[in-house]
Formats: C-alpha cells, sequence, structure tokens
C-alpha cells in the first residue's frame, strides 16, 4: 500500500512539473496598460494615468520543460496624463487643464522565465531587463475652456528626453500548449525605467507601465 501511494505521489508531482517543450519558438504580442511618470518630488501627483499600447515580434527559447529565455521587440506607445490650472490672463483667474506627454519607444526585454503546470495550461513568471530606444515626444496642453483652449492650448515636440534608456520588465502569465507545440498566452506584466527618461517641466522622472498583454508563439 505505501509503495502505490509513493507511486502515485511521483506521477503526480512529475505531471504537475511537466511544462513547455524545448525548442525556439517565434510570434507575436500585443498590450495594452496604464502609464504613468514617477518622480521623486511627486511632481505629477494628479496623474489620471494614459493608455500604453504595445506591439511586436516575440521570439523564445526554451532550454528545459521549466526555464527559458524571452526577447521581445515591441512598439511601445505610452507617456502620462494629469490635470492642473495655471492663470492665463492678467485679471482672469485660474483656468484648468489637461496635460498629455506621448512618447513612442522600440522596447528590447530580454526576460528569464520559468514556468510550471501541465502539458496543456501552466503558470509563468518572468523578469529581466529592457532596452528603450526613443523614437518621439510630444507634449499637448487642453484646457476645459474651449475659448482658453483655442488661444492657449497647444501641441509641442520634446527635446529634452533621453534617446535610449535602459529600464526592467517582471511579471506573471498563464500559457497552454498545442499537440504541434505552439504557444498561446495571457501576461500581466510590469515595465519601469531604471534611471532618469530625462527632465519635464523642471522635474526629472521615470516611466511606469503596469498592464496585459496576449500573443502566440509557433515552433521554428
Amino acid at each position: 500500500m505505501k509503495r502505490l501511494v509513493f507511486t502515485m505521489a511521483l506521477v503526480v508531482f512529475g505531471t504537475a512539473l511537466m511544462a513547455q517543450s524545448p525548442g525556439f519558438r517565434a510570434g507575436t504580442r500585443i498590450g495594452i496598460g496604464n502609464a504613468v511618470f514617477i518622480s521623486e518630488n511627486q511632481a505629477y501627483e494628479n496623474q489620471i494615468g494614459k493608455i500604453a499600447f504595445q506591439a511586436g515580434v516575440s521570439g523564445g527559447q526554451q532550454f528545459t520543460n521549466n526555464f527559458g529565455l524571452e526577447i521581445d521587440g515591441l512598439l511601445h506607445f505610452r507617456g502620462a496624463k494629469y490635470t492642473d490650472s495655471e492663470q492665463v490672463s492678467t485679471f482672469g483667474g485660474e483656468e484648468d487643464f489637461t496635460q498629455i506627454v506621448r512618447t513612442l519607444y522600440v522596447d528590447v526585454p530580454i526576460l528569464a522565465k520559468v514556468s510550471f503546470g501541465t502539458s496543456d495550461f501552466r503558470v509563468k513568471g518572468y523578469a529581466g531587463p529592457s532596452i528603450n530606444f526613443l523614437l518621439y515626444a510630444e507634449e499637448e496642453r487642453k484646457f476645459d475652456d474651449p475659448d482658453v483652449d483655442r488661444n492657449n492650448g497647444y501641441i509641442n515636440d520634446i527635446s529634452s528626453f533621453q534617446t535610449n534608456n535602459l529600464g526592467y520588465v517582471y511579471g506573471i502569465g498563464l500559457e497552454t500548449e498545442t499537440t504541434g507545440g505552439s504557444i498561446f498566452y495571457v501576461d500581466f506584466r510590469v515595465q519601469e525605467d531604471l534611471r532618469s527618461a530625462g527632465n519635464y517641466n523642471g522635474e526629472s522622472f521615470k516611466q511606469r507601465v503596469v498592464g496585459l498583454s496576449v500573443g502566440s508563439k509557433f515552433m521554428r
């Protein structure tokens, strides 16, 4: 009886450790999230969050059933959005406005991955650095009052941001593998700059994005 219980325990344990089959896979990833600026002086405390969007290619080498390496090449639209007010005329009061910063990066995260589960359904965790290249940045100030906005609102290019930066990415996800070795997944991930992304309105800042992404990879 003890031998039977021990054998069954080994089978259950072995099944639980089954994960992604080894090999190289490539595919696509798309994601959506919430982007904010972070500063030591909390200069952007009235942030309401800006929608971030990313899309691109994703590749991964699975070395063993449980350990692998993933590399993405993603276009990443992010930035920040916050509210404030200012006096626009000598005799008038303060006018409320929304400030929107839009940035577009090429992100290249390199992530170590660990996954556990059955052959059909697995949980994974991953983390690693991300090299980010800025393609453009712009700011828009939009006043709540249409008349004030017509005379004082603006859209300008921004040149005070770093053209390249280093960040980190970490997250968890769920994935399933088909009989042909293809992978379909959904991820919750966090991305943040390791160093300042530049200066905005006299404040040094970092960018953070929290979001969800989905994708697929196919055996090559």
